[in-house]
Protein backbone atom coordinates (compact mmCIF):
# COMPACT_ATOMS: atom_id res chain seq x y z
CA UNK A 1 0.00 0.00 0.00
CA UNK A 2 3.16 2.51 0.97
CA UNK A 3 4.11 2.40 -2.97
CA UNK A 4 0.26 3.45 -4.08
CA UNK A 5 1.02 7.06 -3.96
CA UNK A 6 4.49 7.02 -5.30
CA UNK A 7 3.42 4.64 -8.13
CA UNK A 8 0.66 6.82 -9.26
CA UNK A 9 2.62 10.05 -8.91
CA UNK A 10 5.66 8.37 -10.56
CA UNK A 11 3.16 6.52 -13.69
CA UNK A 12 1.65 10.24 -14.30
CA UNK A 13 4.51 11.97 -14.45
CA UNK A 14 6.49 9.89 -16.83
CA UNK A 15 2.85 9.98 -19.14
CA UNK A 16 3.01 13.20 -18.84
CA UNK A 17 4.18 16.19 -21.37
CA UNK A 18 5.55 17.93 -19.37
CA UNK A 19 7.83 16.84 -16.35
CA UNK A 20 7.64 17.95 -13.06
CA UNK A 21 9.88 19.94 -11.11
CA UNK A 22 9.98 21.76 -7.78
CA UNK A 23 9.34 25.49 -9.15
CA UNK A 24 8.55 26.64 -12.62
CA UNK A 25 11.45 28.57 -14.16
CA UNK A 26 10.90 32.08 -15.09
CA UNK A 27 9.77 32.81 -18.69
CA UNK A 28 12.47 34.49 -20.89
CA UNK A 29 11.97 38.09 -22.71
CA UNK A 30 13.41 36.21 -25.68
CA UNK A 31 13.16 32.47 -27.27
CA UNK A 32 16.34 30.73 -26.23
CA UNK A 33 18.16 28.80 -28.66
CA UNK A 34 17.44 24.93 -28.34
CA UNK A 35 20.71 24.55 -26.96
CA UNK A 36 19.76 26.41 -24.08
CA UNK A 37 16.42 24.06 -23.62
CA UNK A 38 16.42 20.63 -21.31
CA UNK A 39 14.88 17.30 -22.62
CA UNK A 40 12.60 17.00 -25.01
CA UNK A 41 11.79 20.85 -25.16
CA UNK A 42 14.76 21.40 -27.42
CA UNK A 43 14.20 17.96 -29.11
CA UNK A 44 10.50 19.13 -30.56
CA UNK A 45 12.41 22.62 -31.09
CA UNK A 46 14.61 20.96 -33.86
CA UNK A 47 12.92 18.42 -35.03
CA UNK A 48 9.44 20.05 -36.05
CA UNK A 49 11.80 23.23 -36.59
CA UNK A 50 9.56 25.75 -34.22
CA UNK A 51 9.31 29.51 -35.78
CA UNK A 52 10.29 32.21 -33.24
CA UNK A 53 6.96 32.71 -31.83
CA UNK A 54 6.36 29.22 -31.40
CA UNK A 55 9.28 28.80 -29.42
CA UNK A 56 7.96 31.46 -27.38
CA UNK A 57 4.55 30.28 -27.11
CA UNK A 58 6.28 26.82 -26.05
CA UNK A 59 7.52 28.72 -22.98
CA UNK A 60 4.04 30.31 -21.88
CA UNK A 61 2.16 26.51 -22.05
CA UNK A 62 5.22 24.77 -20.39
CA UNK A 63 5.01 27.30 -17.40
CA UNK A 64 1.17 27.86 -17.20
CA UNK A 65 1.32 23.78 -16.64
CA UNK A 66 4.10 23.20 -14.46
CA UNK A 67 2.84 25.72 -12.36
CA UNK A 68 -0.97 24.46 -12.49
CA UNK A 69 0.73 20.92 -11.74
CA UNK A 70 3.03 22.21 -8.82
CA UNK A 71 -0.03 23.59 -7.02
CA UNK A 72 -2.00 21.13 -7.74
CA UNK A 73 0.71 18.59 -5.70
CA UNK A 74 1.11 21.39 -2.55
CA UNK A 75 -2.15 20.90 -2.40
CA UNK A 76 -3.27 17.45 -2.64
CA UNK A 77 -0.49 15.64 -1.99
CA UNK A 78 -1.59 15.63 1.87
CA UNK A 79 -4.87 14.71 0.97
CA UNK A 80 -3.39 11.49 -0.77
CA UNK A 81 -1.14 10.54 1.94
CA UNK A 82 -4.20 10.97 4.42
CA UNK A 83 -6.25 8.74 2.05
CA UNK A 84 -3.33 6.09 1.83
CA UNK A 85 -3.36 5.98 5.53
CA UNK A 86 -6.81 5.24 5.94
CA UNK A 87 -6.70 2.56 3.00
CA UNK A 88 -4.23 0.75 5.45
CA UNK A 89 -6.30 0.99 8.38
CA UNK A 90 -9.05 -0.06 6.83
CA UNK A 91 -7.95 -3.21 5.33
CA UNK A 92 -6.11 -4.34 8.52
CA UNK A 93 -9.70 -3.57 9.99
CA UNK A 94 -11.58 -5.57 7.65
CA UNK A 95 -13.64 -2.64 6.82
CA UNK A 96 -14.67 -3.04 3.16
CA UNK A 97 -16.51 0.04 3.21
CA UNK A 98 -14.47 2.81 4.34
CA UNK A 99 -11.68 1.04 2.12
CA UNK A 100 -13.50 1.60 -0.65
CA UNK A 101 -15.01 5.36 0.26
CA UNK A 102 -10.99 6.32 0.49
CA UNK A 103 -10.01 4.22 -2.63
CA UNK A 104 -12.50 5.99 -4.27
CA UNK A 105 -11.54 9.76 -3.20
CA UNK A 106 -7.80 8.59 -4.23
CA UNK A 107 -8.55 7.76 -7.44
CA UNK A 108 -10.87 10.99 -8.19
CA UNK A 109 -7.66 12.85 -6.61
CA UNK A 110 -5.33 10.93 -8.86
CA UNK A 111 -7.44 11.66 -12.14
CA UNK A 112 -7.56 15.44 -11.72
CA UNK A 113 -3.90 15.53 -11.96
CA UNK A 114 -3.81 13.44 -14.91
CA UNK A 115 -6.15 15.67 -16.56
CA UNK A 116 -4.31 18.27 -15.85
CA UNK A 117 -1.26 16.22 -17.42
CA UNK A 118 -3.05 15.40 -20.69
CA UNK A 119 -4.39 19.63 -20.68
CA UNK A 120 -1.12 20.27 -20.79
CA UNK A 121 0.21 17.88 -23.55
CA UNK A 122 -2.82 18.88 -25.52
CA UNK A 123 -1.45 22.71 -24.90
CA UNK A 124 1.63 22.06 -26.09
CA UNK A 125 0.50 19.89 -29.24
CA UNK A 126 -1.71 22.88 -30.39
CA UNK A 127 1.22 24.94 -30.90
CA UNK A 128 2.41 22.86 -33.45
CA UNK A 129 1.32 22.69 -37.12
CA UNK A 130 -0.48 19.81 -38.89
CA UNK A 131 2.76 18.85 -40.16
CA UNK A 132 4.53 19.70 -37.24
CA UNK A 133 2.33 17.34 -34.89
CA UNK A 134 3.00 14.26 -37.15
CA UNK A 135 7.09 14.59 -37.29
CA UNK A 136 6.77 14.98 -33.37
CA UNK A 137 4.66 11.83 -33.05
CA UNK A 138 6.72 10.00 -35.39
CA UNK A 139 9.87 11.53 -33.79
CA UNK A 140 8.64 9.68 -30.75
CA UNK A 141 7.55 6.20 -31.93
CA UNK A 142 10.84 6.17 -33.25
CA UNK A 143 12.22 6.77 -29.50
CA UNK A 144 10.13 3.85 -29.07
CA UNK A 145 11.17 1.54 -31.33
CA UNK A 146 15.17 2.21 -30.54
CA UNK A 147 14.48 1.65 -26.96
CA UNK A 148 12.69 -1.38 -27.56
CA UNK A 149 15.56 -2.41 -29.85
CA UNK A 150 18.08 -1.26 -27.41
CA UNK A 151 19.74 -5.05 -27.51
CA UNK A 152 19.40 -5.29 -31.31
CA UNK A 153 22.28 -2.35 -31.67
CA UNK A 154 21.00 -0.84 -34.80
CA UNK A 155 23.00 0.66 -37.21
CA UNK A 156 22.68 3.82 -38.67
CA UNK A 157 21.06 2.91 -41.81
CA UNK A 158 18.97 0.57 -39.69
CA UNK A 159 17.91 3.18 -37.38
CA UNK A 160 16.59 5.48 -40.37
CA UNK A 161 14.87 2.22 -42.25
CA UNK A 162 12.74 2.43 -38.70
CA UNK A 163 12.27 5.96 -38.55
CA UNK A 164 10.72 5.68 -42.01
CA UNK A 165 8.20 3.65 -40.71
CA UNK A 166 7.49 5.25 -37.72
CA UNK A 167 6.48 8.50 -40.14
CA UNK A 168 4.25 6.26 -42.16
CA UNK A 169 2.39 5.71 -39.33
CA UNK A 170 2.26 8.52 -37.94
CA UNK A 171 -1.07 9.89 -39.42
CA UNK A 172 -2.77 6.72 -38.47
CA UNK A 173 -1.53 7.00 -34.91
CA UNK A 174 -2.73 11.01 -34.81
CA UNK A 175 -6.27 9.89 -36.30
CA UNK A 176 -6.14 7.88 -32.47
CA UNK A 177 -7.98 10.57 -30.27
CA UNK A 178 -8.32 9.92 -26.83
CA UNK A 179 -6.57 8.10 -23.44
CA UNK A 180 -9.62 5.41 -22.74
CA UNK A 181 -8.30 1.37 -23.08
CA UNK A 182 -9.63 1.13 -26.76
CA UNK A 183 -6.97 3.98 -27.91
CA UNK A 184 -4.48 2.86 -25.61
CA UNK A 185 -4.91 -0.34 -27.39
CA UNK A 186 -5.13 1.18 -31.04
CA UNK A 187 -1.42 2.71 -30.04
CA UNK A 188 -0.46 -0.44 -29.09
CA UNK A 189 -0.68 -2.25 -32.26
CA UNK A 190 0.72 0.07 -33.85
CA UNK A 191 3.79 -0.02 -32.17
CA UNK A 192 3.56 -3.67 -32.24
CA UNK A 193 3.11 -3.64 -36.43
CA UNK A 194 6.09 -1.47 -36.82
CA UNK A 195 7.85 -3.99 -34.26
CA UNK A 196 6.86 -6.47 -36.03
CA UNK A 197 8.00 -5.21 -39.92
CA UNK A 198 11.19 -3.98 -38.59
CA UNK A 199 12.26 -7.58 -37.05
CA UNK A 200 10.77 -8.83 -40.53
CA UNK A 201 12.72 -6.67 -42.95
CA UNK A 202 15.43 -4.59 -41.02
CA UNK A 203 17.29 -6.76 -38.02
CA UNK A 204 19.82 -9.83 -38.40
CA UNK A 205 19.01 -12.97 -37.31
CA UNK A 206 21.45 -12.15 -34.65
CA UNK A 207 19.86 -9.13 -33.59
CA UNK A 208 16.75 -10.84 -33.40
CA UNK A 209 18.51 -13.63 -31.36
CA UNK A 210 20.06 -10.18 -29.32
CA UNK A 211 16.35 -9.47 -28.88
CA UNK A 212 15.09 -12.86 -27.34
CA UNK A 213 17.82 -13.07 -24.62
CA UNK A 214 16.49 -9.90 -23.12
CA UNK A 215 13.37 -9.22 -21.53
CA UNK A 216 10.52 -7.26 -22.97
CA UNK A 217 10.78 -3.60 -22.61
CA UNK A 218 7.53 -1.73 -22.05
CA UNK A 219 8.13 1.76 -23.67
CA UNK A 220 6.96 4.55 -21.67
CA UNK A 221 5.24 7.64 -22.98
CA UNK A 222 7.79 10.00 -24.12
CA UNK A 223 7.76 12.94 -21.44
CA UNK A 224 8.33 16.50 -22.65
CA UNK A 225 10.04 18.16 -19.97
CA UNK A 226 9.63 22.07 -20.53
CA UNK A 227 12.45 24.52 -21.48
CA UNK A 228 14.98 25.73 -18.83
CA UNK A 229 16.14 28.58 -20.41
CA UNK A 230 20.00 29.55 -18.93
CA UNK A 231 20.39 32.74 -17.61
Amino acid sequence: MKRCIASALVVLTVAASLSLAAEAPPAPKKPEPAKAMSGDAALMIAECKLAAEQKTRLFEVSNASLKAITEWNQANTPKLVALETAMTAASAARNEADYKRALAEFQTLVEQRKELVQNGQKAVLAILTPEQQLAWRAFQLHRQVLLIFEAANLTPLQSAKCRAMCREAAPELAAISGEGKESLRARDLILQGILDRAKKEILTPEQQAALAKEPPKAPPAAPLPPPTPKG
